[in-house]
């Protein structure tokens, strides 16, 4: 199975236990699974999910997960709805096989069907990501948080956040 012949499809609440693994796997940190099943099993107009079954064994090959929220009034969704995309990530082993690019293309469509004009991306991919993060049209743009963790709540950039790098992200 190729990415030509595995399409992407939207997550269900049987995909909890897999996507769970899958990031735990791809992104190296783990996930809350009870929380990702409760939002899966909600049906969460605003949570979106698309995955692909990974090929000659169980579990997934890839996913992209974010969410669509009601941005009234600001600079970054002046018209409305955007959608976040927080991640997107691929089994170790069956990576650059383009599958995180056709997760990518249906998120990106799935925004677009919900009349969204801006998806919102915070993160420092590494260097294989980038490129596929700017040939999907993602742009370099500064973005600030507040990290309440932090003893003194001070604003701050993302560390690894550098502007003199090419796509900046």
């Amino acid at each position: 199975m190729t990415p030509e012949t595995a399409a992407p499809r939207r997550a269900t609440p049987r995909d909890a236990e897999d996507l769970t693994r899958l990031y735990a796997d791809g992104l190296g940190k783990p996930v809350d699974g009870a929380r990702l099943s409760q939002r899966l099993f909600s049906v969460d107009r605003y949570f979106l999910a698309w995955v692909i079954d990974a090929p000659d064994q169980p579990g997934l090959a890839s996913a992209a997960v974010g969410y669509l929220y009601e941005d009234l009034c600001s600079p970054i969704g002046p018209d409305g709805d955007v959608v976040h995309l927080t991640s997107i990530t691929t089994a170790p082993s069956l990576r650059r096989r383009g599958y995180a690019r056709a997760v990518a293309h249906a998120f990106i469509s799935s925004a677009r069907e919900a009349g969204c004009q801006r998806i919102t991306l915070t993160t420092a991919p590494p260097p294989e990501a980038r490129h596929l993060l700017t040939a999907l049209g993602f742009v370099p743009e500064h973005a600030m948080h507040l990290d309440l963790s932090r003893p003194t709540g001070r604003p701050s950039v993302h560390p690894a956040w550098n502007p003199s790098e090419p796509c900046g992200m």
